[in-house]
């Protein structure tokens, strides 16, 4: 029998040593100084072998009261070493585990405010309801029940925004291997739709050239006026706009993952835009961002999410008349009914993610040509109403 004095003394040697302390328990001393615990037993005719820890972390009390428990266990049928990889399987194959592969993943494509916002989407409706459940254990009325939850708290939006975290994680651990079928598929249609939000969206040239023209005369920073002019052109989503990055501009060419449709997308830029961001270039082009936080100095952060909008207000344009989506709304119509563009360029120049007739996503580069023609057929058109609206009126 070993005791702690015996243990102590014990000294490596240039081999293993094993020593015996009965009933299979055994202390293992490395040629290197490893210390731990180890235990011999037969299970189903074989001979095998468990660690039972550390040196000193566990003790020689600690090491014979563990002993004892697994051979209860080898009593009751039950192998050891099988329900320790059972028992590890188990917790890789959590909810949160696999949630947490997936965030680190993704968090890389997103932008910083829409992790952010997933994360916290998670952590206040559905990691409480299933987070240490196995994923191959969660169903469709599990999920149910929490966005049913979400629901009656009266945030219908939210409802659908955690269904879609969720869909996320559970179509990873069908690309691991661990479940066969998404169970928010058919959830679509067991939860209320939010009311569709409208935004203001300026249609009528003279609206368009006004409202243009106010834009291109606002004296504040370089930086957001900047990002007024440019807004019009390139009618992406406000916080594409914010996080646009130096790295993504490739000639005429704006390269970037637009994480709300997890696609990729290559954005031709008109003369226009060409023109803006040589004109910035000098103020921020030693950063990461095209248009970076004011307050800080090296450029690492985006400009901040209401700077847009705030500028809109200090020169008189009103929450009815524009908002930080409004261009998008007004380029498809223009696009359209003006320039005559068909359905299917406007929704890729928009970064709308399109379906071939055989239900594939179109690839980045789909209708490149004639993306570039409209890029400079609208910016051109937003010109004209912008001098319109500032010629001399007789």
């Amino acid at each position: 029998m070993l005791s702690d004095a015996k243990l102590r003394a014990l000294k490596p040697t240039d081999k293993i040593q094993t020593v015996s302390d009965g009933r299979g328990l055994c202390f293992i001393i490395t040629p290197q100084g490893g210390r731990g615990w180890r235990m011999r037993y037969r299970f189903g005719g074989k001979p095998k072998m468990i660690s039972l820890g550390t040196y000193p972390e566990v003790g020689l009390a600690k090491a014979r009261e563990k002993l004892e428990e697994l051979r209860k266990l080898i009593a009751s049928g039950i192998d050891p070493s099988a329900k320790r990889h059972a028992d590890k399987t188990r917790k890789e194959d959590t909810f949160d585990a696999l949630f947490d592969e997936f965030y680190s993943i993704r968090k890389q494509e997103w932008n910083e405010a829409h992790a952010v916002r997933n994360l916290r989407r998670y952590e206040i409706h559905a990691k409480e309801f299933i987070g240490q459940m196995s994923v191959a254990d969660i169903n469709a009325p599990k999920i149910l029940e929490i966005l049913k939850r979400i629901q009656l708290a009266g945030t219908l939006e939210t409802a659908h925004r955690v269904k879609g975290v969720l869909a996320g994680v559970f179509d990873y651990a069908i690309a691991l291997g661990k479940i066969q079928i998404n169970p928010c598929g058919g959830l679509t249609k067991s939860i209320v739709r939010p009311p569709e939000k409208h935004y203001p969206a300026p249609i009528k040239p003279e609206d368009i050239g006004r409202l243009t023209a106010m834009s291109w005369d606002y004296s504040g920073t370089p930086i957001v006026r900047a990002a007024l002019r440019m807004a019009p052109y390139v009618f992406c989503r406000p916080g594409e706009l914010r996080h646009m990055r130096w790295s993504e501009i490739d000639g005429n060419i704006w390269q970037r993952t637009i994480s709300k449709i997890n696609t990729d997308l290559s954005t031709p830029l008109p003369l226009q835009v060409l023109e803006i961001l040589k004109d910035l270039y000098p103020i921020s082009g030693h950063g990461v961002y095209v248009f970076p936080n004011a307050r800080t100095a090296n450029g690492s952060r985006p400009m901040c999410e209401g700077a847009v909008l705030a500028a809109y207000r200090r020169i008189g344009i009103t929450g009815d008349e524009l908002v930080g989506h409004s261009w998008r709304a007004t380029a498809r119509t223009i696009c359209d009914e003006e320039l005559k563009f068909s359905p299917d360029v406007i929704e890729h120049a928009i970064g709308h993610k399109v379906i071939d007739p055989m239900g594939r996503a179109y690839n980045r580069t789909t209708h490149l040509n004639e993306r570039f023609r409209l890029a400079q057929e609208w910016a051109d058109w937003l010109d004209n109403a912008r001098n319109q609206d500032q010629a001399p009126h007789s």
